[in-house]
């Protein structure tokens, strides 16, 4: 997701959408999708709808506005993780503003062919059941050792399993708060 929404940004063709300023697709905003699409990933492990209604629900969260709240992806309830569905739950819209601005809509047209391509079927499933949708790095590689012909003894079993714990532990760390913090604070400062 960052990569592709780094792309974007650096395309000459969508002049205006990056830099600073509200509704840009600056650094921050690219972080926080990229982190919100990993959660999405994550936090459904066993289906694919979910997956992809979660997925969705970054977008339009991201686009989201007093004027245009487009927030139907959004978990419902006073438990939910987005702040006008938790007002809804409480029947307090008519006191709820959002606190971010939204994306412009230029940034919204830019982006959107980026979430259709990550949430298609054929990329999502292959993240079901928390694998990894790269094969060089996870169990399905002992799918491809299977269709070569190559039997799959205890070792090979027990080497993928370690790296992909190895590799969901290094994942989590990165998407963690704090370390994303620290990584902004020291760009920070070594620009300045």
């Amino acid at each position: 997701m960052g990569t592709r929404l780094r792309a974007v940004n650096k395309d000459k063709t969508n002049k205006g959408i990056g830099g600073k300023g509200p509704g840009k697709l600056t650094d921050k905003v690219i972080q926080e999708t990229t982190k919100f699409y990993g959660l999405a990933i994550r936090r459904h492990p066993d289906s694919l709808e979910d997956m992809k209604k979660e997925v969705w629900a970054t977008y339009y969260h991201k686009c989201s506005s007093d004027k245009n709240p487009q927030h139907h992806f959004c978990p419902e309830g006073k438990d939910s993780s987005c702040k006008w569905r938790k007002a809804e739950a409480k029947n307090e819209l008519d006191q709820f503003h959002h606190d971010k601005p939204h994306l412009i809509p230029q940034v919204q047209v830019a982006i959107k062919p980026v979430f259709e391509d990550l949430s298609k079927d054929e990329l999502l499933i292959r993240c079901l059941g928390s694998e990894t949708q790269n094969n060089n790095e996870s169990l399905n590689s002992l799918e491809v050792m299977s269709v070569m012909g190559c039997p799959i003894g205890r070792e090979a079993l027990m080497y993928v399993e370690k790296r992909d714990e190895k590799r969901i532990s290094r994942s989590e760390r990165r998407v963690s708060d704090v370390v994303k913090q620290a990584s902004i604070d020291s760009r920070a400062e070594q620009s300045a």
